[in-house]
């Protein structure tokens, strides 16, 4: 693994070039359920905390890009989430991704209005969701029903293992992975503290 500084400033000059704040702001990921090996494990989470989802799209076998694209359509033109940038939800922030990068979706983006920004590359600890679908999946896995899950239905469980997050003050985690509003992104808040973390600070 290897983190490029360039990448880093890049991302960090993008955002900081826009009217960016977190009310404007799309992450967009992808996570896969399933009922195989699932085991019942005990998780401890905030109380009286939640986080805020937009939209899920949930799909059966791979999540392929026509998939994403077609979730992206119903996200932007389905909705009334999104509106042209500068307005709301309108800057998305995705990871990597090959599905993510190409050039019809980014011009697909850019004609609705949306400005799409990546990620540098190895960096989840400046993308927030990663934390909101952690927690959906310690969640999920504790009130998992062994023996009681089947394909039909898991959708059900995974909607209730996020309703229970469904009204967290979004402010903290986005501070905690370098999203300051008053000073626009600083990579150095997340990234120290993930080698801090870590043992090399």
């Amino acid at each position: 693994m290897h983190i490029k500084e360039a990448d880093i400033m890049r991302f960090t000059f993008e955002v900081n070039s826009l009217d960016w704040s977190p009310y404007n702001s799309v992450f967009l990921d992808e996570v896969s359920f399933d009922n195989c090996g699932m085991v019942r494990k005990w998780a401890t989470l905030s109380k009286g905390k939640s986080y805020f989802i937009l939209e899920n799209y949930s799909t059966e076998g791979t999540f392929d890009w026509c998939k994403f694209i077609e979730c992206c359509r119903k996200f932007v033109l389905e909705s009334d989430h999104v509106k042209r940038y500068p307005g709301a939800n309108s800057i998305w922030i995705l990871d990597g991704a090959a599905i993510h990068q190409s050039a019809e979706l980014i011009m697909f983006l850019c004609l609705l209005g949306i400005v799409p920004l990546f990620l540098p590359a190895y960096c989840p600890f400046f993308n927030p969701i990663e934390v909101m679908l952690g927690l959906s999946k310690k969640r999920l896995h504790r009130i998992y029903p062994e023996g009681r899950v089947n394909a039909r239905n898991l959708g059900l469980l995974v909607a209730k293992a996020y309703t229970h997050y469904c009204h967290f003050d979004f402010r903290p985690i986005f501070r905690h992975y370098g999203f300051v509003r008053a000073a626009g992104f600083n990579p150095t808040i997340s990234y120290e503290s993930k080698a801090r973390s870590m043992g090399f600070i």
